[in-house]
């Protein structure tokens, strides 16, 4: 009995090559993003054998104790790691394990799995509790494969927003993809590279020789979309920033944007099929979607997404791609674009946003697919709970297309890549890449350089006028302020032009004259420095007052740019030739040198944009509520003013008319177009009739459609989604409504311009629940209506009941509102409403709400 357990044990461990075969990581993968580390595990020749056959041995690491593979998981930084474990180790230090986020899964590999089981349910992280190999290999490469979709969700393929990193990086990318069209770069090392990639894959390094000799730039996104070596490499190298992969590969990469580009300008210059919303599916784990709402809730929610992206017209396809898996959690990202991407051309001048259908260039033209290229922003609107509807369960993730300035930053990108199209120099373009390219790879750098001081720098230049009199790279190094390598490549550059330049040759021996053209430029401490060096310095070795003036005027360029041992040698210089102060600089000069002597202080350098990640407030129930439902925070604190200080009445309700103004803002802007259909119209309001108008339109156009309309409109899902939403929002607007009626007899405010703006949303958000509700009942082309399909609320459940049922007639607002008595009420009582068929546009909101008043 013992010898046929041993037996069938063996045979458990053992994988049949055929299946090796078909979990070949090393054929898609040499570039090791992750590495597996077996822990607690007696060597296994069976295990060590088999896996070395499917992922590259210097990726696989064994371990004996906890303590030691604990030391070397803490060591290595920027690497994914699995860990496949003993039961016994694994039931004791799992927790511990998992804590660094850099584990992607544990396998718990043992020779009793019903035993393990017990411990290992409800473990996020833990992936299969296994004896057979073959299980565990299949689920490791599943694991390791999903690791290379295309929009992976974690802090290496989108950067927040304002960390000086992302700022040097976002640069770096910009300058592959707007490389001018008369700088040819070779596509030699690409190719290359990729052989390289496949050095053990005869048959691939075939399909690359093939592809050298008839690719073609015009064809990129077709490639793309391919998904094939091309795609895995590019694609690799962008998710882990791998810059010198990304340097090799930037010609694809600038032929790629360049046709996204191209497609992009197209798509305004028809006018048609305006794109309102995209989405993509995507199975999420639990940090990733916790990272995400991190992110959404601070106080710059906002992101830049370093990698090409990609998304659907069609939810039912974005769906398919959120298919259910172990371990993860299904989510529909939907992507806002707003209309101001629909009005043309112009709104280009301020930004960079790139995007296109390319369903009629890609491989598979039924995705429906619409490509967003390199640093595309988002705002993160909202990151939702798991919704479970008949068919599946997935978490909805809203996020909005939005501008550079809309993030609170205001780098005028535009400019930046108009001077990149303009440079014509192939080795000053290289100069610059390869500046860019050091700063993104120097992690050091982005915690010492100033981006800010950097950026101010690069404007002034700019605004001086300077960029169309010097090279662009000079420009560039002359901006940094903390770094005398890049100050001295401007020094040398400024010492090249100053030879060809005939006011300087011709007065090469005047003093007075070099003087004079020294003090100009005090402003651009290189050149300063740059004639110094050259010119004047032969001259500062007599004790005058010019002389004196000069080497002061240099100790401070140099100290300007950080070169603290020239600055003291000038300064130096002073005193041992002002012996006697008769110029009255001494004292001055020797302040200046103390300060250079004193060592520095080590200190911990924050980027002055960067911003608390968690709004910070103690109110417990302010915190629940705001985990609940986002958009709310900014109601709350005015229906409980212990939120924060106390602020008066009628601050407070003038807040809450922003929020209801803030809330409609949106159902015009974004939901109202979605789900009526809205022809394109550049405003920013709606009336009430503009959303019935539209409404007959959309059951009309839903009803005789003999095809389903790949949109976002009648998808059952989604309609179940915001049917809820619109609902759970008309149920806290009419909460609100009740409750401010019984006080309109004692506030203006209230009276004239709180609750007709509110009674004006609930109108609207009447016509759009409608609409959901024949989306969900009858299906498209059809006029059988289908009760079943309605879908009723629980005013039960958690995530509805707080938020609806703040304790109003049990709040602050109600004892201030109580006491309150507003002496600007009219005499006579009236009835205010908003016209329905009136939009509230600039002046004649302003002049509407003064006649209530």
């Amino acid at each position: 009995m013992s010898t046929m357990s041993i037996q069938e044990n063996d045979n458990e461990r053992q994988v049949d090559k055929d299946t090796l075969q078909l979990l070949n990581l090393k054929i898609d993968n040499n570039l090791d993003e992750y590495i597996i580390l077996i822990i607690g595990i007696d060597y296994d020749h069976h295990l060590s054998e088999n896996l070395s056959r499917i992922i590259n041995e210097q990726s696989i690491k064994w371990f004996n104790d906890i303590e030691t593979s604990l030391s070397f998981i803490h060591s290595v930084q920027n690497i994914n790691i699995f860990i496949i474990i003993s039961g016994k180790l694994g039931r004791d230090y799992a927790q511990k394990c998992l804590i660094d986020k850099k584990i992607v899964g544990l396998y718990v590999y043992c020779m009793n799995e019903d035993k393990h089981r017990i411990w290992t349910k409800g473990i996020n992280k833990i992936r299969c509790t296994v004896s057979d190999a073959t299980k565990l290999f299949i689920q490791i490469h599943r694991d390791i494969k999903e690791l290379s979709g295309r929009w992976p969700i974690n802090e290496k393929s989108f950067e927040k927003a304002t960390t000086s990193t992302s700022e040097w990086y976002n640069l770096f990318l910009l300058l592959i993809c707007y490389r001018s069209e008369s700088i040819k770069e070779s596509y030699m090392e690409m190719f290359n590279e990729c052989r390289a990639y496949y050095q053990n894959n005869p048959s691939m390094i075939k399909q690359i020789d093939q592809f050298q000799q008839t690719y073609k730039s015009n064809n990129a996104i077709h490639e793309y979309t391919r998904d094939t070596f091309l795609y895995r490499i590019v694609n690799h190298a962008l998710r882990t920033r791998n810059i010198k992969i990304i340097r090799k590969f930037s010609p694809f990469i600038r032929d790629l944007h360049s046709q996204l580009h191209n497609y992009h300008q197209k798509y305004y210059k028809f006018k048609k099929d305006y794109i309102r919303a995209v989405y993509r599916g995507q199975h999420l784990s639990v940090d990733q979607i916790e990272y995400l709402r991190l992110v959404s809730k601070s106080n710059n929610p906002f992101i830049t997404m370093t990698t090409v992206s990609s998304a659907s017209l069609d939810p039912d396809v974005a769906l398919n791609f959120a298919y259910s898996v172990d371990g993860r959690i299904s989510c529909l990202f939907e992507i806002i674009i707003p209309d101001r991407y629909n009005v043309g051309q112009e709104y280009l001048s301020d930004d960079e946003q790139v995007f296109a259908n390319i369903a009629s260039l890609s491989v598979m033209p039924d995705e429906q697919e619409v490509l967003f290229s390199l640093t595309t922003r988002y705002y993160v609107k909202h990151v939702g709970y798991p919704i479970n509807q008949s068919n599946c369960t997935w978490v909805p993730i809203v996020l909005k297309l939005i501008s550079i300035t809309e993030t609170g930053r205001h780098y005028n990108y535009f400019d930046m890549i108009k001077w990149i199209e303009n440079e014509k120099d192939p080795q000053i373009y290289a100069d610059i890449l390869h500046m860019i390219q050091i700063n993104v790879e120097d992690e050091i750098k982005f915690q010492s350089t100033n981006w800010q001081n950097w950026w101010n720098n690069l404007k002034r230049h700019s605004g001086q006028g300077l960029l169309d009199k010097q090279p662009l790279h000079l420009i560039f190094y002359d901006c940094f302020t903390e770094d005398i390598k890049w100050s001295r490549k401007a020094i040398q550059l400024h010492k090249d032009i100053l030879h060809s330049t005939p006011s300087i040759q011709l007065n090469s021996s005047s003093f007075s004259e070099l003087f004079r053209i020294f003090k100009i430029w005090q402003q651009r401490p290189t050149i300063q420095i740059a004639i110094y060096e050259d010119y004047l310095k032969q001259f500062c070795i007599i004790d005058t007052e010019e002389v004196i003036k000069c080497l002061c005027l240099a100790g401070d360029a140099y100290k300007r740019i950080t070169d603290n041992k020239c600055a003291l040698e000038c300064y130096q210089k002073v005193l041992n030739m002002n012996v006697d102060d008769k110029y009255r600089m001494n004292n001055k000069i020797q302040k200046q040198i103390n300060t250079l002597q004193k060592s520095p202080n080590t200190i911990r350098t924050t980027n002055n944009t960067e911003r608390r990640l968690v709004k910070n407030n103690s109110n417990q129930e302010y915190l629940e509520l705001y985990e609940t439902q986002q958009d709310l925070w900014l109601l709350y604190p005015v229906i409980k003013s212990k939120v924060g200080d106390k602020i008066s009445i009628e601050a407070r309700l003038k807040q809450l008319f922003n929020y209801i103004q803030l809330r409609e803002s949106w159902y015009d802007m974004v939901e109202s177009k979605i789900c009526l259909r809205l022809p394109y119209e550049n405003t920013t309001d709606l009336s009430v009739n503009d959303y019935r108008y539209n409404f007959l339109s959309a059951v009309h156009t839903h009803i005789s459609s003999k095809n389903s309309i790949m949109d976002a409109t009648n998808n059952n899902s989604l309609s179940l989604w915001r049917y809820t939403k619109y609902m759970y929002e008309w149920m806290l607007c009419k909460e609100l409504e009740r409750f401010l009626q019984y006080f309109q007899k004692r506030s203006k405010y209230i009276c004239c311009f709180i609750l007709p703006q509110l009674e004006r949303i609930i109108k609207k958000l009447h016509v759009i629940i409608t609409i959901c509700t024949i989306y969900i009942t009858i299906k498209v082309g059809q006029h059988y209506v289908n009760v079943n399909n309605i879908q009723f609320l629980n005013k039960t459940n958690p995530e509805m009941r707080h938020p609806i049922y703040i304790d109003l007639r049990n709040s602050d607002l109600l004892t201030d509102l109580t006491l309150f008595e507003d002496k600007n009420l009219p005499t006579e009582e009236t009835t205010n409403t908003i016209p329905d068929h009136m939009r509230l546009i600039s002046r004649a909101f302003i002049e509407f709400m003064e006649g209530l008043s």
